[in-house]
C-alpha cells in the first residue's frame, strides 16, 4: 500500500478546515438571510472555524511532524549503508597504527630487547646507550643476539661533524665515544660468553643525520638530533611497530642499505 506523504495529509486537513468555514457561512446565510444584523451571528461560527484551523495546525506540527521522519524501505537501506560506512571510517581511525613517542631514556628497552635475535643501528655513537641498557642488552646477547653497528669512520669528515652536535665535548672525546661503542658491546659479549652472539662494526663516511635502532626487523626507534643542544638528549624518539606500519619498512631498508653500501667492515 502506497504511503501518503505527510505534507499531502496536512494540506487535505487545511482544505477540510476551509470547507468547514464555508459550510458554516452558507448555513448562516440560509437560516438568517443576509440582513445586516444577522452577520453578527457569524462570530461564533468564525471562532469555531478558527479553532478548527488551530487544531489542524497543532496536529500537523505534532502528530504529523514525526511522520516526516518515517523512511521508506529503500531510504532506510541507503541510510543504513551510509551509517555503516561512517562507523567503519571511525573504527579505522581509532584502530589505525600510530607511533609511540618517548624521551630516549624512557623507551621500554627491556620489553623490546626481550628475546631479541638481531639489532641493527646507525648513529653518531652509542656508548652512553650501551651503559644505560647494559643489563637488558647483556640478556639479549646471552641469548645469541647479533648486533650490527654503523658508525662514523674515525678522523673522517663525518666523525668531525659529530662535534657540531655535541659542542660540550671535545673532538677527542667524540672520537673516544665512537670507538668505545663497539668495545663496550664486545665486553658484554665476553662477559656472557655466549656461543652464538655476534657483533659487526661497519665504518661509514656518510654523515648520519638521525639515529635508527632496528630490533628483530620489527621494532624501529627513530630519533632526531638536536640542532641546538643544551647538554642532553631532548628530541623525541618514535617507536614504530613495523608489523602494523609496514609502509615504513621499505624506507628503513633503503636507509640501511645506503649505509651498507657506503661502509666498510671493521676488523
Amino acid at each position: 500500500m502506497a504511503r501518503i506523504p505527510p505534507r499531502v495529509i496536512e494540506g487535505l486537513l487545511l482544505l477540510l478546515a476551509l470547507a468547514a468555514i464555508a459550510v458554516l457561512i452558507l448555513i448562516q446565510i440560509a437560516l438568517y438571510g443576509s440582513a445586516k444584523e444577522s452577520w453578527k451571528l457569524l462570530i461564533p461560527g468564525f471562532l469555531a472555524s478558527s479553532l478548527t484551523v488551530l487544531a489542524v495546525y497543532v496536529i500537523s506540527r505534532t502528530v504529523l511532524r514525526s511522520t516526516r521522519s518515517y523512511l521508506s524501505a529503500e531510504e532506510r537501506e541507503v541510510l543504513s549503508v551510509e551509517i555503516l560506512a561512517t562507523l567503519e571510517r571511525v573504527a579505522a581511525l581509532q584502530n589505525a597504527p600510530h607511533a609511540d613517542v618517548y624521551q630516549w631514556r624512557d623507551i621500554p628497552w627491556r620489553n623490546l630487547l626481550q628475546g631479541a635475535s638481531e639489532i641493527e643501528l646507525f648513529a653518531s655513537y652509542m656508548d652512553t646507550w650501551v651503559n644505560d641498557i647494559s643489563t637488558d642488552l647483556t640478556i639479549a646477547l646471552s641469548g645469541g643476539c647479533a648486533v650490527r653497528l654503523y658508525l662514523p669512520q674515525l678522523n673522517s669528515p663525518a666523525a668531525k661533524r659529530v662535534t657540531e652536535r655535541f659542542p660540550e665535548y671535545s673532538e677527542a672525546l667524540i672520537a673516544a665515544k665512537i670507538e668505545n661503542t663497539p668495545k663496550k658491546i664486545q665486553a658484554l659479549i665476553a662477559r656472557t660468553n655466549p656461543s652464538n652472539a655476534k657483533l659487526e662494526v661497519w665504518w661509514t663516511t656518510t654523515f648520519c643525520m638521525w639515529c635508527l635502532v632496528l630490533i628483530n626487523r620489527r621494532w624501529a626507534i627513530i630519533s632526531p638530533f638536536d640542532h641546538f643542544r643544551r647538554g642532553g638528549i631532548e628530541g623525541p624518539a618514535f617507536l614504530l611497530d613495523l608489523e602494523q606500519q609496514s609502509g615504513h619498512t621499505e624506507w628503513i631498508e633503503k636507509e640501511l642499505q645506503g649505509f651498507r653500501d657506503s661502509s666498510h667492515r671493521g676488523t
